[in-house]
């Protein structure tokens, strides 16, 4: 089952009331022959440069993906999006579907006052000592924040203490940020700065516990999937569109996740 909001079928409306060739086919090209996807292709490369978004490397997938973005952002629940995009597996739906800037800005602001009205806690203190390890291993200052920000958060998430933190607490707070939607890349970045703070631990202030981020827990890497359109460049690129078949075709792509 597919379902259409109100302006895709006003588009199709639009279309089915002026196309020339009444054939079976509910887009055609010329003589009523089938439409290629190369020619749907062309089409959306030579919009994109009129609505001067050529730059962006936007492509005709990635309607596909704002489809996604925009249900997700909207409150949309994945196992809800899941037979929308015709994924078997829950898994594909969450890597396909990513947060768009503002998600991810609200996000970022919300976790941030949290890490600011709580502290940590344990016997250890994560902002004092180790900083100043870190600084000593000349690590720049972006790497130093992204350190002790990924840190500061998972003192935050943990119910125990520092040093009786085992590996399946990590594997929990792996299913944690996954529930965050994070991606792949960005919880490996989680793990190694985590790893790297118990190795710390370990070799510098002699605590004797083990490491509970094992060498194994690593996520493989999804491929790159394609760019979604911000939200304020829909209705520039919808603009530009002049031609009732091209409207109905991207509009149809975009409210239905098609392509």
């Amino acid at each position: 089952m597919v379902y259409l909001a109100d302006d895709a079928c006003q588009a199709l409306a639009h279309w089915l009331q002026v196309r020339r060739w009444q054939t079976a086919l509910i887009f055609s090209g010329h003589g009523g022959r089938p439409l290629s996807y190369e020619v749907a292709r062309s089409n959306f490369k030579r919009l994109l440069v009129q609505a001067d978004l050529a730059h962006k490397g936007y492509t005709l997938h990635g309607l596909r993906h704002t489809f996604a973005s925009e249900l997700l952002n909207a409150g949309m629940r994945l196992e809800c999006l899941q037979p929308l995009l015709g994924h078997s597996q829950i898994e594909m739906t969450r890597r396909y579907a990513r947060l768009t800037d503002v998600t991810r800005k609200e996000e970022y602001f919300r976790a941030m006052a949290k890490i600011e009205k709580e502290g940590v806690h344990g016997d250890y203190r994560c902002d004092f000592n180790y900083r100043r390890f870190l600084k000593r291993r000349n690590c720049s200052r972006y790497t130093l924040r992204n350190y002790m920000n990924t840190l500061k958060h998972f003192v935050i998430w943990i119910a125990e203490p520092i040093e009786q933190v085992t590996a399946r607490t990590i594997l929990s707070f792996i299913d944690h940020l996954l529930d965050k939607r994070l991606s792949a890349k960005t919880i490996n970045c989680y793990l190694d700065g985590i790893r790297g703070f118990y190795d710390y631990l370990i070799h510098e202030e002699n605590v004797q516990i083990a490491n509970p981020v094992k060498r194994g827990y690593v996520l493989k890497l999804a491929r790159p999937l394609p760019r979604y359109l911000r939200d304020e460049e829909i209705p520039r690129l919808f603009a530009v569109i002049d031609q009732k078949r091209d409207r109905a075709i991207f509009m149809l792509m975009l409210r239905c996740g098609l392509g």
